[in-house]
């Protein structure tokens, strides 16, 4: 098992070179070929999920209750979960948020809700998570603003040590193994259409938190 450094620093490493790689074939069908797509949406999934405190005992569950509660003042945001909730299949869900939020480029803002809520990070993420390491959130929003806006530039500002292994050790628990590399998605493609049902409630999502 790697250390909590290891996992850290590979899980941005991960989402940089994949976040390169849709830079460069954007619209071309290389990008689907090599399935950038689906690792995306995958090294957003780990890094969300690691050091997730999975109090409801299912990852899905409780990540789809931390993104109700990023999204918990925003009216656009909370319809943006309406349309894609699918009761039976959490797991889709919090997939096809992930897709539509980048379609939509409101993935960097909505994640950005947790930036100034240490109440939030605390309650849902374990003291040695990713999303606790302030240099690596925020290099992770830039890495998701990158993907927003085509702009291969704002890599820049993105400290190349930081996805080097080992360099920046952390001091941790024990790293999580994230199920995420060995199931297979539920969602098949970003460019999928989400299927909105106005049977969906904002009391049915926020009754996730």
């Amino acid at each position: 098992m790697n250390t909590p450094s290891q996992s850290v620093n590979s899980l941005l490493s991960s989402l940089k070179s994949t976040v390169e790689l849709l830079i460069q074939f954007r619209g071309d069908s290389l990008t689907t070929k090599y399935g950038a797509i689906e690792r995306l949406r995958l090294a957003i999934l780990a890094i969300l999920s690691h050091g997730l405190k999975q109090t409801s005992g299912d990852l899905y569950e409780q990540l789809w209750q931390l993104i109700v509660r990023l999204n918990a003042n925003s009216q656009r945001y909370i319809h943006l979960l309406q349309d894609i909730y699918h009761k039976e299949n959490i797991r889709l869900s919090v997939e096809q948020w992930i897709d539509q939020s980048v379609i939509s480029q409101c993935l960097s803002q909505q994640l950005s809700c947790a930036d100034n809520d240490n109440d939030l990070l605390q309650q849902y993420y374990d003291s040695h998570a990713f999303m606790r390491i302030p240099v690596l959130y925020h290099a992770f929003l830039i890495c998701v603003r990158t993907v927003e806006h085509s702009d291969p530039s704002l890599l820049i500002d993105i400290d190349p040590k930081l996805t080097i292994i080992g360099l920046h050790p952390v001091s941790s628990a024990n790293d999580i193994t994230s199920p995420l590399n060995i199931l297979p998605s539920a969602t098949t493609n970003l460019s999928s259409s989400v299927v909105i049902s106005n049977e969906k409630s904002k009391d049915d999502i926020q009754q996730k938190i």
